[in-house]
């Protein structure tokens, strides 16, 4: 007699309305039950625990596109518009509507952004491509005539731009908001000239003088330009305390006063910076370089201008503080050869890499192209790493120009250019100060 095979029972449910979709950030498929109760909600990514928004509209328009047939003007299908974009992926990333106002892009933006970044994120690789896509959807977003392209034909089916290095370095080193600190980068100019075909020969000392004329002419505008900018900025203090320049005791009084409201609208600045692209690095980049120099001017003051005990510690605090500039440039200077260094080695590891595995019969196709794409990445992070520090190293040095040519200004009193040290200081200060704030973990139920 055989045996009774033992029949498994499976539990039933009513049908539901089960949606399936993917994560803006890592691709995963993820299935969801969508609520009868509301149309706003927001899902939560099993994987990379993105929450991003699915509306009706979104919704829809995937589901179109899947029966769309294919258009003769775009090589993807059909075209969207503003009123009905033909992908949304941006706008699930920042977790915000098609129709979003600049306002609440820049707000979803700037909350994603912090709950992302690499500096609260250390070693989190998921973190760190999540911060890429926010920063690449806003860039678009933000842009009206970048999101209304978008809008129309999708990221897929948008034509590859031909790179500007010096927009490149704006939006990648602060974008438009820290020009006027550090203006345009002179490494831009020569990338520039780099990716024309511009070769120069370095035997020919006619044309190398007149290249390092050209450059010099470049960087002297410049260093004009940011004095400028920078008096201008700083000049609320000055007029705020100069009815006071001829009574000391006052002027004590007055330039607290000044100081603190003058501090206050620093404050709120570096508040909105921060959130830029190396916002924090900038801020705490042109912070050091700042307060250094304004030590450095108001030591000179004490020196020409106290008394015989302040006099010595003013000479004391500036030899001091210009010690401690050669330091630094010098320090950075050596970090910056050792990051060309070692991305130098990366390359010469990739090129023995793809000589290995011409010969290697161990490991198939799939494994080398892995192989070779993981080298890559390395070598891309450590030559976005060796641009910043390269420009790190370039901000730093004009900077030092810059409060050179403000503090050995002969057209204005010694007295003037304390109190220019002393709001200049207060910025470096507040940008030295600035921090990323810690994101807010949610609650558990």
């Amino acid at each position: 007699m055989m045996a009774t095979e033992e029949v498994v029972i499976i539990e039933s449910r009513a049908p539901q309305n089960v949606k399936v979709t993917s994560c803006p950030a890592c691709g995963t498929k993820v299935e969801y039950v969508e609520p009868k109760s509301t149309n706003s909600f927001k899902i939560k990514c099993y994987k990379c625990t993105l929450e991003f928004a699915i509306n009706q509209e979104t919704q829809k328009v995937r589901e179109e596109k899947k029966n769309e047939k294919p258009s003769l003007f775009s090589k993807g299908g059909k075209v969207g518009s503003d009123e009905k974009p033909l992908e949304t992926e941006y706008y699930d990333i920042l977790g915000i509507e098609t129709t979003a106002t600049p306002e609440e892009i820049k707000k979803a933006y700037r909350k994603m952004a912090l709950k992302y970044h690499p500096d609260k994120n250390p070693d989190n690789k998921e973190a760190e491509d999540m911060f890429k896509k926010i920063s690449e959807a806003y860039q678009i977003l933000s842009d009206p005539e970048k999101r209304t392209k978008y809008n129309k034909y999708g990221k897929s089916d948008s034509t590859e731009p031909i790179i500007d290095p010096g927009e490149f370095f704006k939006q990648q080193f602060g974008g438009e908001r820290f020009n006027d600190y550090i203006g345009d980068l002179m490494i831009a100019g020569e990338l520039d000239d780099v990716m024309n075909g511009e070769e120069f020969d370095p035997n020919n000392t006619v044309e190398m003088e007149r290249i390092r004329k050209e450059r010099k002419e470049k960087q002297d505008k410049r260093i004009q330009e940011l004095s400028e900018k920078l008096i201008n900025k700083i000049q609320v203090h000055v007029n705020n305390v100069k009815p006071y320049f001829n009574n000391v005791s006052e002027l004590k009084e007055k330039e607290k006063e000044s100081i603190v409201e003058f501090r206050k609208k620093v404050y709120f600045e570096a508040e909105d910076l921060k959130y830029e692209s190396y916002g924090i690095e900038l801020l705490h980049s042109i912070g050091y370089i700042y307060k250094l120099k304004a030590s450095q001017a108001i030591s000179q003051y004490k020196v020409d201008n106290g008394a015989i005990h302040k006099k010595f510690f003013g000479y004391t605090n500036k030899f001091t503080s210009k010690m401690k500039e050669r330091g630094h440039v010098f320090s950075e200077t050596v970090n910056t050869f050792k990051t060309a260094y070692d991305l130098q080695s990366s390359f010469e590891r990739m090129h023995q890499q793809d000589k290995m595995n011409e010969t290697n019969e161990n490991l198939t196709e799939e494994e080398k192209r892995a192989l070779k794409e993981q080298m890559e990445q390395e070598a891309a992070l450590k030559g976005m790493n060796m641009i910043w520090k390269s420009s790190k190293l370039e901000i730093e040095n004009t900077l030092i120009k810059v409060c050179d040519k403000i503090f050995s200004d002969t057209t204005v009193s010694a007295i003037e250019i304390k109190e220019r040290a002393k709001a200049i200081y207060t910025i470096g200060e507040v940008f030295e100060k600035t921090e990323l704030p810690n994101p807010v973990q949610p609650t558990q139920a």
